[in-house]
């Protein structure tokens, strides 16, 4: 699943609900923002930063944040500070760490702000994690320096690694149903155009994608009650959904 919009531009963000579904070792769900430049995968260069759980990676099952970077070009890249690349400024933020609470359906729910943005002066694109910047990806490892972003978006995922094995639940395992203590969701969220102003998506612009409709699903809502602004509902229980 997820939410894309594309213009020329240099910024997203938005805040994600915090959430830890059930995972067995060979699967992965996760909820991340991104940027890419790209004019196919080989070339791509790209930026994922939010939640995932992982357990074959981390031994555990806990809900972790997480950055990750790929040069395809160049075939560099990797997750958390696995290799050379990311740039962090605020050591006491833990990359790869468990977050400190998760949301529950019906409430109480948790979320985190997350926005990357990119650096004129610089040509860096800074992270900032709940109201604090924690680094920069160096426009230097990417092939072509990463100067904006093609393609951005806010995509719940998950993936599982054995022959017809099941898809895990994505977000709170729950369709979205305009309820967000039912479902994940990225609220407030925003892209910065040519003019470097955070603005917010035009909803004829955005275009929704969901590979596996039987198994999850997405919508999106100016309003959410009195709750959210610009938010996406995201989510589903999985199962076996293909490949």
């Amino acid at each position: 699943m997820r939410l894309n919009f594309e213009p020329i531009f240099f910024g997203v963000a938005g805040t994600l609900s915090l959430h830890n579904p059930p995972i067995l070792k060979e699967q992965i769900s996760s909820a991340y923002i991104w940027v890419t430049n790209a004019t196919s995968l080989a070339d791509a260069n790209t930026i994922h930063v939010g939640w995932q759980v992982y357990p074959y990676l981390y031994g555990d099952t806990q809900t972790r944040f997480f950055i990750s970077w790929n040069n395809n070009m160049e075939h560099t890249g990797c997750l958390n500070l696995q290799c050379a690349g990311f740039v962090q400024t605020k050591s006491d933020f833990v990359i790869g760490g468990p977050v400190n609470a998760t949301s529950k359906y019906g409430g109480p729910i948790f979320s985190m702000p997350i926005s990357l943005t990119h650096d004129e002066a610089s040509n860096n694109w800074w992270l900032r994690v709940q109201n604090q910047n924690i680094g920069y990806f160096p426009g230097a490892i990417f092939s072509n320096k990463l100067q904006y972003a093609s393609k951005a978006g806010w995509t719940g995922q998950t993936k599982f690694f054995i022959h017809d094995g099941t898809s895990p639940q994505m977000g709170s395992g729950h369709y979205p149903d305009g309820n967000s203590e039912h479902s994940g969701f990225f609220s407030d969220i925003l892209f910065q155009d040519r003019t470097r102003r955070d603005i917010g998506p035009i909803r004829d612009n955005l275009m929704p994608y969901v590979d596996n409709p039987i198994c999850y699903k997405v919508q999106y809502y100016e309003h959410v009650r009195d709750q959210l602004n610009r938010a996406i509902l995201y989510g589903g229980p999985g199962g076996f959904c293909g490949s």
